[in-house]
Order: C-alpha cells, then sequence, then structure tokens
C-alpha cells in the first residue's frame, strides 16, 4: 500500500511539473523518458476519441440515410473527424526544434504528380521528436572514412536513418492513409511520396555561415547573391528525415535521405546517390533512363529538388558528373 502511495504521489510531480515547469532542469532531464509515455497517452485517448466520433457518425448517418441525407451526414463525419484530431495543432515557429515552445507542428499541403493525380495530407510532427533528431546529428561522432565523397557521407546517411526510422510514424501512417483513400499501387505509392518532396520549395543547407559558403563559388554564390534562403551552420551540410518535415527546408540529399527513409520503410529497394556536387535518390523498380547497377539490380536516378521529374531522368547540368552509389538499402531498414 505504501509503494502505490507513492508511486501514486510521483506520478502527480511529474504531471504538475510538466504541465507549469517543463523549462526547468528537473524536467529536462527526466523527459526523454516522460514524454514519450504523454505521447502515448495522448495517441491512444485521441483515438478513442476517433472511435467515439466515428460510431456517433455511423448512428446519425444510419438516421440520416432514412431521410434520403446519406451524402450531408458523410461530409460532417469528415469535417468532425478532422476536427477532433487536428484542433490543437499549432502551425511551425521560425526557430529550429530544439529551441520550440509549441507543442506540435502541422503542414497541410496539397501537391500533384506527374500523371496530374492530385493529393492532400496533413503532417504532424512533434517538436521534441525533431530536436532528438538534431540533437542526434550534432553529436554524432565524425565517420571513419577513406575520404571519398561516397565513403564519408554514406556512412553518415546510414547513421541519420538508423536513428529516425522509429521517429517517423506519424509520417508513415499519413503517407499510408493517402495511399488507401487513392488505392494507389506500388509504383504509384512511390510516385506520391516523391512528387511530395519535389512540390516542397528548394531550401540550400550548409555547415558554413551564408557568407563563407558564399565565397566556394559557382552555384553557392549565385544562389546567395540571388537572396534566396538557406539554413547556414547546419553540420554536415544536411538535415536529418524528422527535422525536414519539421521545417520543409532541404537541399538535395536531406530530400534524399528523407525519401530513402520513408521508401525503405515501406519496403521499397532504394539507395542514394552522390557526386562531388549533387546527391539524388535511387529506386529498384520498373523504369526507363539513367541508372547505376548494384548487385546484378538497376537503380534508376531519381531526382527530388524540383517538380516534374520522373525516374531515371538526370538534368543536363549533372549528366556529365561521375556518380557513386552511397548507400543501399540493407535487409535491416
Amino acid at each position: 500500500m505504501s509503494f502505490l502511495k507513492w508511486s501514486f504521489r510521483a506520478i502527480i510531480f511529474v504531471v504538475l511539473l510538466r504541465a507549469f515547469a517543463k523549462d526547468t532542469v528537473v524536467y529536462q532531464v527526466i523527459a526523454p523518458v516522460t514524454e514519450p509515455v504523454f505521447e502515448a497517452c495522448f495517441e491512444q485517448l485521441a483515438s478513442l476519441w476517433e472511435n467515439s466520433i466515428e460510431q456517433n457518425s455511423s448512428n446519425k448517418g444510419n438516421t440520416d440515410n432514412n431521410n434520403n441525407h446519406s451524402k450531408k451526414s458523410e461530409n460532417a463525419v469528415i469535417i468532425e473527424e478532422d476536427e477532433a484530431v487536428y484542433e490543437k495543432v499549432q502551425e511551425p515557429d521560425e526557430v529550429l526544434p530544439c529551441e520550440s515552445k509549441i507543442k506540435h507542428v502541422t503542414h497541410q499541403q496539397d501537391w500533384q504528380d506527374l500523371q496530374s493525380r492530385t493529393f492532400k495530407g496533413k503532417f504532424t510532427v512533434l517538436p521534441q521528436v525533431a530536436c532528438q533528431a538534431e540533437s542526434f546529428r550534432e553529436k554524432l561522432p565524425e565517420p571513419v572514412s577513406d575520404g571519398s565523397v561516397k565513403d564519408y557521407y554514406g556512412k553518415v546517411y546510414l547513421q541519420l536513418t538508423k536513428d529516425n526510422k522509429d521517429k517517423m510514424q506519424k509520417i508513415y501512417k499519413t503517407f499510408e492513409k493517402i495511399r488507401n483513400k487513392n488505392k494507389l499501387n506500388h509504383k504509384q505509392f512511390a510516385e506520391m511520396v516523391v512528387s511530395y518532396v519535389q512540390s516542397i520549395p528548394y531550401v540550400l543547407v550548409h555547415p558554413e555561415s551564408c557568407t563563407k559558403a558564399r565565397k566556394w563559388g559557382g552555384f553557392f554564390e549565385e544562389y546567395h547573391d540571388e537572396g534566396k534562403e538557406c539554413l547556414p551552420e547546419i553540420r554536415f551540410g544536411l538535415t536529418s528525415p524528422s527535422e525536414f518535415i519539421y521545417n520543409l527546408k532541404g537541399d538535395c540529399d536531406t530530400r534524399s535521405v528523407f525519401l530513402y527513409t520513408v521508401l525503405a520503410h515501406f519496403g521499397y529497394d532504394v539507395a542514394i546517390f552522390v557526386s562531388q556536387t549533387h546527391c539524388m535518390l535511387g529506386i529498384n523498380m520498373p523504369a526507363q533512363g539513367d541508372y547505376l547497377k548494384y548487385k546484378g539490380k538497376k537503380y534508376y536516378f531519381w531526382e527530388t529538388t524540383a517538380k516534374g521529374y520522373a525516374t531515371g531522368v538526370i538534368a543536363p547540368n549533372f549528366k556529365n558528373e561521375v556518380w557513386h552509389i552511397a548507400l543501399v538499402r540493407p535487409s535491416n531498414i
């Protein structure tokens, strides 16, 4: 009995600490343990609420069917469900996730694939999850490599995908809902996911300040001279998948690593290609065009930084690059 009493007091203390003193050092120490527990509880409550809404809506629908108003009832169900799930979700602030004071971030987006199919989705991210991914990337030890771009970045990409694959559950569920709603086949689903990333505006990410990066010349100088947005002083010059879906800002390798993580989760045989200046997704799927071979399989290039690119198409300015496979999906990813 004494154990239960003190356990109950400890729980109440943690709940009050989270509610009124979340930014204190004490709570930050226990947050890695308590936050996943709270998140699991919140998701369970949301699920119960959704089921309740669906049950009530179903009963209402049966009544409306008797009155020949089934279509109106169906629309009401969709509105109620959306409000129940997203009523507490806020738009992102302009700071990095570890500095964010908000609890949820949502991106409500619509886009088209190459077949002009239109898709819509609400992508919900917890800043604390993006913060954990950011912290992991910043503290990741320098990889021991042979000095080549493919070996160095291949090892960085692998660590980021491993760290983020379980942090992306909410994103996987959103893509899965879109697939089921639109009855997409294997190829169409991949096209939907890639076209989503292609629709997001390009933002350059680099490990130096904008001023120093401009001095690298070439593309970097032109990009900054045009006054375009960049993410400066980001270790490795890329952000992890959870960071990317949090702020929707990324360049070629940030996007490729995100897509690699998502598509690998859904069982696709994917790769990441690198050259001295660019990074692209690779996919082992029936297609035409340019590809690299690995263990007898063809991995087709897939550009992620601009709309309209199909598998096997490389932009003219990258045609003469020397390309390497930096990462191929292993069986345990």
